[in-house]
């Protein structure tokens, strides 16, 4: 531990700073990001040490540190988040194995993955169309039940399921309890007697007369 004498007016206070807190702001500062996470490991759970822990997640993931980022995650209680990561990470591996980048990081499924999980879907998007991975974008959507977008692409590019998809869609939207969005979906389509009797299940009789 180190010791701190601090002057306040009449007071001389003394206080003791850990030493390891210490190290670790002297990590960050020098981008040792591995080194912050041993120390973090050295340290119990407390408020203190879990925005010490996002601190480093963030600077992690701004600095493509993609390993670190998920052992914060893991650290940090977020499993679904240290799960997503441990699949990017296994991508990025297997994209260097393959002598296809030289960094992880570079390889367009991480970069389309890292972007879906900043939410900037529609980076993920221009990403995977750019490498003409139109089936892989339009399933990015799909499992973010972002329907719409993944029918967009599909009209865009005359895919032949783009009609298995709205009803895929449709299915979805009732099975959720969306009959609203599922009529407003059949209006758009012409379908009218249809949208009629979905506006009539979804208790919208008044919509069903318009």
């Amino acid at each position: 531990r180190t010791e701190v004498i601090v002057d306040e007016g009449i007071n001389t206070v003394s206080y003791r700073l850990d030493e390891t807190l210490i190290e670790f702001g002297m990590s960050i500062d020098s981008k040792d990001y591995e080194r912050a996470v041993s120390l973090l490991e050295q340290l119990e759970y407390s408020p203190e040490t879990e925005a010490m822990w996002q601190t480093l997640s963030a600077l992690a993931l701004a600095h493509n540190k993609l390993f670190i980022a998920e052992r914060c995650a893991a650290a940090l209680g977020d499993t679904a988040k240290a799960m997503y990561l441990r699949k990017v990470n296994e991508a990025a591996e297997e994209a260097v194995r393959s002598n296809l980048v030289t960094h992880g990081h570079e390889h367009f499924v991480v970069q389309a993955r890292m972007a879906t999980l900043d939410k900037q879907f529609e980076r993920a998007e221009q990403v995977l169309l750019e490498q003409g991975k139109v089936e892989e974008a339009m399933e990015m959507y799909q499992e973010l039940h972002r329907w719409d977008e993944a029918i967009a692409i599909a009209e865009s590019r005359n895919r032949p399921e783009t009609e298995e998809l709205k009803e895929s869609y449709l299915q979805w939207l009732l099975m959720t309890g969306q009959e609203e969005k599922a009529a407003k979906l059949k209006e758009k389509e012409g379908d009218v007697e249809a949208a009629i009797n979905l506006y009539l299940e979804g208790g919208l009789p008044a919509r069903a007369a318009v």
